[in-house]
């Protein structure tokens, strides 16, 4: 399950804008490879979309089907 916890309004080169979603995904607990301790960890990434801000803001705490 992953939730989508922000947006962002994005630039590119050419000077056009769209709105990426950040998605976070559940709770992980990962062991180090340098220390050998567990740590605790989510996952997160942006992926773009069609919305404008104020869907996207209606967006945000919706959670889908999925992994990050």
């Amino acid at each position: 399950m992953v939730q989508v916890t922000n947006f962002h309004e994005v630039e590119t080169k050419d000077g056009k804008t769209f709105i990426s979603l950040e998605l976070t995904g559940g709770l992980e607990i990962i062991q180090s490879q340098n220390t050998g301790k567990m740590y605790a960890t989510v996952r997160k990434c942006r992926i773009p979309s069609t919305f404008d801000a104020n869907i996207a803001k209606t967006m945000v705490g919706t959670q889908l089907d999925g992994d990050v």
